[in-house]
C-alpha cells in the first residue's frame, strides 16, 4: 500500500512531458504540476504546516483546488475540502474549527468576518494566488522539499469529509490513505482509467463523488483533468461542456443528475466519438433525461452508487443491450454488496431490504472519535434496494425516507416520480407531518415551469395512486432546496 502523494509522484514520472490540466487557455504537464505542488508545499511548510496537521480547503474547484490539496498531503497533513457556497446557518451547524485553513483573495474577506464573529474558529488564514497568470508563468525549478518518512506513513488520516448532508445531521468523517487509495485502485480497475483518457472535471472537487471520480481518477493513472474555464452556473454552461467534450476528445465524463438534466435541454444532436463512459451519482437519473442523453449525444449514463463513509460502491457497466437507468450495476472491484431484513438476515434475490457492504475503502470512525457502525464487518449504507439473480443492485431509496400511513410502508420517491409526470411540473419533493395524529400528512411540494391547477394535479394522483400514497396539500415552489452536488435538502421543506 501506499498514500494518495506517493500515487501523484509515480504517475508525474510515468507521464512527465504529458498533459495533466487544461484550463481555458492554460495546459499544465505532470512535470509543471508537480513543480507548482512542490512550490505551494514550500509556502505551507513556511506557514507551520506539519505532518499530522488538519488543513482545511476554502478554494473554488479549479487546478489551483488541485495544486493546493496535493501540497497538503505532501508535508503529511490532512486536507478537509469544504464547500465554498456554504452560509452563515451552515457554518454555524458544522462548527468548524481549525488551525490552518487554505482560501483566496475572493473568499478573504467573508471567512476573516466569520472568524471575527466566532462563526468559525481559524487560527490562521492562508490566502494563495488563484490568478490564472500562476499557471501562464511556469514555475522555475526549486530544491526538492525535505519529506519527513512519517509523511508517507499510509495510515494517517489523508481527508476528512462532512456526510450526512441530506438530514441536515452532518458528521466529520476521517478516512485515511490505506482506504482512499483502495479506492483509487479499485475505481480504476473497475471503470479501465488510464494516461489516455481525458476526464471532464465540472464537479465540485470538495464532494466525495468529484474527488474521487474526477480528480483521484486522474492523479491515479495519467489521464488529462478538463476544466470548465471560468465558474459561472452549469445552466449556463452548456455550450462551454459540448465543446470541452467534442475539442478536448474527452472520453470519461463523470456527472450528476442535475448536470445531466440541463444537458438534455441541449438543442442539437452532437456525436462524440472520443467519449467512452459517462456516469451519474447521487441520486437515481431520470428515465426522460436517460433517454435524451442517448438520442442527442448516442451515449449512454451508468450510474454509480456510493456513499461518503465507503466511497465507489457499485456501477452499471452493463453491454448497451442489458444497460437502464434504474440499476446501479454490480459491486466495484473488492467490494461485496448484501441485502438484509430488519434482523440481519440475508434476503432472497429480488426481495426488499437494507443494504450492506464489505470493502478496504470504509472509513471506520468520525472526527469526534465515534466509530461507524459494522455487524460482523458489514456496513450499512442506510439505503433500501435489492438484488437481482443476476447480481445486478436496484436502489429502492433511503430507510428514513420510507413513509409510514396506516402501516402501508412506500418510499417517497414513489410518490415524487408520479407527480413530475403531470404536465409542466420539473421536480417534485414530498414530507410527512407525523406530529398530527388527524391526517397522515403527506405534502407536496412542486416546481413547475407553467402555471398548474392544483385541483387538476390532486386529481391526477388519486387517479394513480392508492389513497394512503396521495399528497392532502400541493405548494408550488420556486426552487427545491438542494446541496452542490443536486441532492435534496429535505429537511429544509416547510
Amino acid at each position: 500500500m501506499t498514500t494518495l502523494s506517493q500515487i501523484f509522484s509515480s504517475t508525474v514520472e510515468l507521464n512527465k512531458d504529458k498533459e495533466a490540466i487544461v484550463y481555458g487557455h492554460y495546459r499544465l504537464t505532470w512535470q509543471e504540476l508537480s513543480e507548482l505542488v512542490d512550490q505551494h508545499a514550500v509556502h505551507l511548510k513556511a506557514e507551520g504546516v506539519t505532518c499530522g496537521d488538519t488543513v482545511g480547503l476554502w478554494l473554488a474547484s479549479t487546478p489551483f483546488f488541485v495544486i493546493n490539496y496535493l501540497a497538503i498531503l505532501k508535508l503529511g497533513a490532512c486536507v478537509m475540502p469544504l464547500n465554498i457556497s456554504l452560509k452563515f446557518a451552515d457554518l454555524l451547524r458544522l462548527k468548524l474549527s481549525l488551525k490552518f485553513l487554505i482560501t483566496s483573495n475572493k473568499f478573504k474577506g467573508a471567512l476573516e468576518e466569520y472568524n471575527k464573529s466566532s462563526i468559525i474558529n481559524i487560527q490562521q488564514l492562508i490566502v494563495v494566488n488563484d490568478d490564472y497568470q500562476c499557471l501562464k508563468n511556469k514555475p522555475q525549478s526549486i530544491k526538492p522539499i525535505h519529506i519527513d518518512q512519517e509523511s508517507n506513513n499510509e495510515n494517517l488520516p489523508a481527508v476528512k469529509l462532512f456526510s450526512g448532508g441530506t438530514t441536515g445531521i452532518s458528521k466529520q468523517l476521517i478516512k485515511s490513505h490505506v482506504e482512499c487509495v483502495t479506492e483509487l485502485k479499485q475505481s480504476r480497475q473497475s471503470m479501465g482509467f488510464s494516461s489516455s483518457d481525458s476526464i471532464l472535471c465540472i464537479l465540485p472537487l470538495n464532494h466525495a463523488h468529484g474527488m474521487a471520480n474526477a480528480f483521484w481518477a486522474s492523479i491515479g493513472s495519467g489521464a488529462k483533468l478538463v476544466f470548465l474555464p471560468n465558474e459561472l452556473p452549469i445552466p449556463l454552461q452548456l455550450k462551454n461542456i459540448v465543446n470541452l467534450l467534442k475539442e478536448e476528445r474527452v472520453t470519461v465524463f463523470p456527472a450528476i443528475p442535475f448536470i445531466f438534466d440541463h444537458l438534455a435541454k441541449w438543442p442539437y444532436q452532437e456525436r462524440l466519438p472520443y467519449l467512452r463512459l459517462c456516469f451519474s451519482a447521487g441520486i437515481q437519473l431520470k428515465e426522460a433525461t436517460y433517454k435524451l442523453i442517448i438520442e442527442k449525444f448516442n451515449i449512454p449514463i451508468r450510474q454509480l452508487y456510493g456513499c461518503t463513509e465507503a466511497g465507489a460502491i457499485s456501477i452499471n457497466m452493463a453491454n448497451l443491450s442489458r444497460l437502464n437507468n434504474s440499476s446501479v450495476g454490480k459491486g466495484m472491484k473488492g467490494v461485496t454488496m448484501r441485502i438484509v431484513d430488519e434482523r440481519g438476515h440475508q434476503v432472497a434475490n429480488n426481495d426488499l431490504g437494507a443494504i450492506e457492504v464489505k470493502s478496504r475503502t470504509i472509513a471506520t470512525q468520525y472526527a469526534n472519535g465515534e466509530k461507524l457502525s459494522f455487524v460482523n464487518g458489514w456496513y450499512r449504507t442506510g439505503d433500501m434496494g435489492r438484488l437481482l439473480n443476476d447480481g445486478d443492485l436496484i436502489i429502492e431509496g433511503r430507510k428514513e425516507l420510507m413513509l409510514d400511513v396506516a402501516g402501508y410502508k412506500f418510499f417517497a420517491n414513489e410518490v415524487e416520480c408520479l407527480i413530475e409526470q403531470y404536465e409542466n411540473v420539473v421536480e417534485a419533493a414530498i414530507t410527512q407531518d407525523t406530529n398530527n395524529i388527524n391526517t397522515i400528512g403527506i405534502k407536496a411540494y412542486v416546481v413547475v415551469e407553467k402555471v398548474i391547477n392544483e385541483r387538476f394535479l390532486s386529481e391526477f394522483c388519486k387517479n394513480n395512486l392508492p389513497s394512503y400514497k396521495c399528497p392532502q396539500e400541493i405548494e408550488v415552489v420556486e426552487t427545491l432546496p438542494k446541496n452542490s452536488m443536486g441532492k435534496l435538502q429535505r429537511h429544509l421543506l416547510g
